[in-house]
């Protein structure tokens, strides 16, 4: 049988398809197609075979159950031709009716009791020493009045040149010697400096005009 089928054309495949998709339908549990609904299947689903179930051998249930297998690829009309005639499944089982569930049990009553309130404290014994009182924060210290600045006498340029000569050479030209004499600009920057001014020179710019 299987050989002649090989040999058959196209339509010849098709019309054995449609009797293995009969016979098929025709097992307990599903209700016997009509010759309509078998013919639907032969003139909806021929492409739809050779595109899906090729490789399957027609003439046997595996033919109905590649195409039901592939129904989300079929065409339209083939999928409508297939389900009409598969008719109405076998009833599915019933499922278990869910239990019923048992009202929840109301919690028991604790039976911890509830501790008693603390007691009060008890009064200081008569006689007992007073808690010493807390010393009082120091008070802050005064802060010490910097000393006042020394004040140098204004200079003369004949005094300013005479005090680098004679006390502050080195200063001068350790710490001004980009300054141009005159205008009291020297003593300037050796008072701007005093802090590493020689003593010999520091005594020198307090004392020219005394």
């Amino acid at each position: 049988m299987f050989k002649a089928m090989r040999s058959a054309g196209p339509a010849q495949l098709l019309g054995a398809a449609a009797t293995a998709v009969l016979l098929t339908l025709t097992s307990p549990g599903r209700a016997e197609p009509t010759q309509a609904q078998i013919g639907a299947i032969r003139a909806s689903c021929q492409s739809d075979y050779r595109a899906n179930c090729a490789g399957v051998p027609p003439g046997g249930s595996a033919a109905l159950a590649c195409l039901r297998k592939n129904l989300a690829n079929l065409s339209p009309s083939c999928q409508t031709a297939v389900n009409a005639a598969g008719g109405a499944a076998a009833p599915a089982e019933a499922a278990p009716a869910p239990a019923k569930s048992e009202p929840a049990s109301p919690p028991a009553a604790s039976t911890t009791p509830q501790s008693a309130p603390a007691a009060p404290a008890a009064p200081p014994a008569a006689g007992a020493a007073s808690p010493a009182p807390t010393p009082a924060a120091p008070a802050p210290a005064t802060p010490k009045t910097a000393a006042p600045a020394k004040t140098y006498p204004p200079l003369s340029p004949r005094e300013e040149m005479m005090v680098i000569r004679r006390a502050c050479g080195p200063d001068y030209r350790a710490l001004c010697a980009g300054e141009r004499p005159g205008q009291g600009r020297i003593a300037a920057c050796l008072r701007a400096n005093a802090a590493s001014l020689s003593e010999a020179c520091r005594t020198a710019l307090l004392g020219a005009r005394r």
